[in-house]
């Protein structure tokens, strides 16, 4: 439970038995009269879209296909020809554009050069969707 901001706040631990039904958690007291020794912890993070059925299982599609995308850019080993073409394409480097590795010239910006997540065409991809969703929220602050 959440101890005073919900988004800057301490958590507390109380025992609870999840009820399948309403889907909720429902509050117990301590089996033997004390706090336990280890505590097992369960948490939700990251964007939840409320327009969805099931928001805290399932993100949004356009999340998915970013993070499949994103997942396809760091295979290291070709997958089978029946997606192959799908998948290359996320994992082309879009920074090397001719030539041997000593002499190789790159086509990229120098912001693009600089993306965390690495140089491939679905990282790119990736870190300007997190770049625009975050300048999406300072804008709503």
């Amino acid at each position: 439970m959440p101890r005073g901001n919900p988004k800057l706040s301490m958590l507390v631990y109380k025992p609870a038995e999840w009820d399948a039904t309403s889907q909720a958690f429902n509050s117990l007291e301590y089996a033997i009269s004390r706090q336990p020794d280890t505590v097992r912890l369960y948490y939700l993070a990251g964007l939840r879209d409320k327009s969805l059925t099931c928001y805290s299982r399932e993100m949004p599609r356009w999340w998915e296909r970013i993070v499949a995308r994103y997942a396809a850019s760091l295979l290291d080993r070709p997958v089978c020809g029946c997606i192959e073409h799908r998948v290359t394409e996320w994992q082309r480097d879009l920074a090397f554009s001719s030539g041997a590795e000593e002499l190789a010239s790159y086509s990229l910006s120098s912001g693009d050069l600089d993306c965390p997540l690495g140089t491939r065409r679905g990282a790119l991809q990736a870190w300007k969707r997190i770049q625009s969703e975050a300048l999406g929220e300072m804008a709503n602050l």
